[in-house]
């Protein structure tokens, strides 16, 4: 197949085709067991097939099934790209596993696993509960390279007769090892934000009857005081360990132990000793990198906005739900955080100088009232089309209502041997255990060599507050399928996206000019503090509170002599 992304060469000792094989994996070769010709995998009747054959093929005392492919989290996965896009539902999932074990009359499955990224939450995990025994798979985005077959079935093999759960632990274990003791930093790199956990399913009922008593003491809080009710719901939601972001919010996930931490912290749940006791008794053995140290093994849906054209996720959200009242809860949340339209007060953006030389630094200084600021920005901008163009964003702590940034004419890019483009930062996380050390992504647009297929890709990179240099992790491309991991080639293009701030204060992201892209060399990227250019520029502050509503202020500053 001549198609973008596909080969069209022999694998695995098979010629080149097109549609579905089932294959049988030996030592050293494959087998070819039969030939099905187009199927779509996002029709449930093919797992089904599958789950069915397997079992009634190859009977055995014990059974397992892992799915590989995108994981997009409670709304579902997989993505058939000959069937545009087609995925499964949790609800397909589970009644395709129904029929597939019916037809081969086997009652349950030992384990079921997901190699992909965000499908270790609750909600999967309630749906695939009464047709197996554990479960294993990751809260956070997987790296490309999956799970290390071969280390988990050569431990099998080396012990055949081990418990299905220490089978499982071992496959966490081997994952996590592969990547921390790679020879490759890179590949080393993905260790810090790798999870995988195995849940006992049987032990899953008891969390879902918890967490429907702790949403409803929320949904009550929130029926009776509203807004004040939201507010420490807000902060609980922010604040607990997060997997997943999402542009539109559909795959914003937390891990539900943190969460609910979070939200006694915040004194907007009474402390729930049952729903934390029920989370550590169904989690079996969880493996996670440095950078998600509160990775408990269970993770939940709990978006702090739904983008706009996306109200039909919280339309179907509850036939996925693995708790009722959760359901509702979001709903309820989403709704007062609707109608919360005021953004923070914020005052005018000052400097201490409107003209900076060489070597010289102004400090910018602004005023913000909010009861619910969440995030605040110090920002480089320049002026085009009576539009403010935002060319980057970096966080900066609110002082009580003060908010401080430095401007030298320096700012962040990213680059390599080729050239470097002034880095547009959307996020950034504090590391763990490295105080002043921050995760930061960088939204992008990524062109493969020799195609001119744009694929929405954020970078991220590990920098310290004052370090001129920061270090490449990982890429990650989000589409209709899901976030995925993608490896970024040399030839290949970037390009940042900018945020435009439009007339009635709107944000619209638009990728800079082709011809400025920055072509990818030998060299790894890198996240590198710059000189600008001299010219006119404009500095200040965004703030945003806890609704997602925004305000700007931004100064007029020159650069150079």
């Amino acid at each position: 197949d001549d198609e973008e992304g596909y080969s069209g060469e022999d694998a695995a000792g098979l010629d080149a085709f097109d549609g579905a094989k089932r294959l049988l994996v030996r030592a050293g070769r494959v087998e070819e067991l039969e030939d099905l010709g187009e199927v779509d995998t996002g029709d449930p009747a093919t797992l089904a097939s599958f789950v069915g054959w397997g079992l009634a093929k190859f009977p055995a005392r014990r059974r397992a099934l892992v799915l590989w492919d995108h994981g997009e989290g409670w709304t579902g996965f997989g993505g058939d790209d000959s069937h545009d896009g087609d995925s499964l539902e949790l609800p397909e999932i589970a009644a395709a596993l129904s029929r597939g074990l019916a037809s081969a009359r086997v009652d349950r499955l030992d384990l079921i696993g997901f190699d992909c990224c965000l499908m270790g939450n609750l909600e999967t995990m309630a749906a695939v509960a009464p047709y197996a025994r554990w479960f294993v798979g990751s809260e956070e985005l997987a790296p490309g390279q999956g799970w290390d077959y071969l280390g988990a079935l050569e431990a099998l093999a080396s012990l055949p007769g081990q418990r299905t759960e220490d089978f499982a632990s071992t496959i966490c274990d081997r994952y996590l090892a592969w990547f921390r003791d790679h020879d490759d930093p890179t590949l080393q790199r993905e260790a810090l934000t790798a999870t995988l956990s195995v849940v006992d399913l049987d032990r899953i009922r008891p969390v879902t009857a918890a967490l429907d008593d702790a949403a409803g003491a929320l949904l009550a809080r929130l029926a009776r005081d509203g807004r004040a009710a939201w507010i420490p719901i807000a902060r609980a939601r922010r604040d607990a360990e997060e997997y997943g972001r999402s542009e539109d919010g559909d795959t914003y996930q937390h891990d539900l132990l943190d969460l609910v931490r979070a939200l006694e912290d915040e004194r907007a749940l009474e402390p729930a000793r049952a729903l934390r006791a029920a989370i550590e008794d169904a989690v079996h053995h969880r493996v996670a990198g440095a950078y998600r140290p509160a990775s408990s093994g269970i993770s939940l849906w709990f978006p702090p906005w739904i983008d706009e054209g996306q109200e039909e996720v919280v339309e179907t959200y509850p036939d996925s739900a693995a708790s009722a009242k959760w359901a509702s809860l979001v709903r309820a949340y989403l709704e007062l955080q609707e109608a919360d339209e005021t953004p923070p007060d914020l005052g005018d953006a000052s400097s201490s100088s409107g003209r900076i030389a060489p070597g010289q630094a102004a400090i910018v200084r602004a005023h913000v009232a909010a009861d619910d600021l969440a995030d605040a920005w110090f920002v480089l901008g320049t002026r085009e089309d009576d539009q403010d163009v935002l060319l980057g964003m970096y966080p900066v702590a609110a002082l009580g209502a003060n908010l401080e940034g430095r401007f030298d004419g320096t700012w962040l890019s990213i680059g390599d041997d080729e050239g470097e483009l002034v880095a547009p930062i959307e996020s950034a996380e504090p590391v763990p255990g490295k105080p002043g050390r921050l995760v930061v992504g960088v939204p992008t647009v990524y062109i493969p060599e020799g195609g001119d297929e744009e694929l929405s890709v954020t970078l991220y990179f590990e920098i310290g507050a004052g370090d001129r240099k920061g270090v490449f992790l990982h890429a990650f491309e989000f589409d209709e399928a899901g976030p995925s991991e993608i490896e970024l080639e040399e030839g290949g293009r970037l390009l940042c996206v900018y945020r435009y701030v439009t007339e009635d204060g709107d944000w619209e992201d638009v990728p800079v000019d082709p011809e400025d892209a920055l072509e990818l060399g030998e060299d790894d990227l890198e996240l590198v503090r710059q000189d600008l250019a001299p010219g006119e520029y404009r500095v200040g502050f965004v703030v945003e509170d806890l609704a997602g509503n925004v305000a700007e202020s931004l100064f007029e500053v020159r650069l150079g002599d």
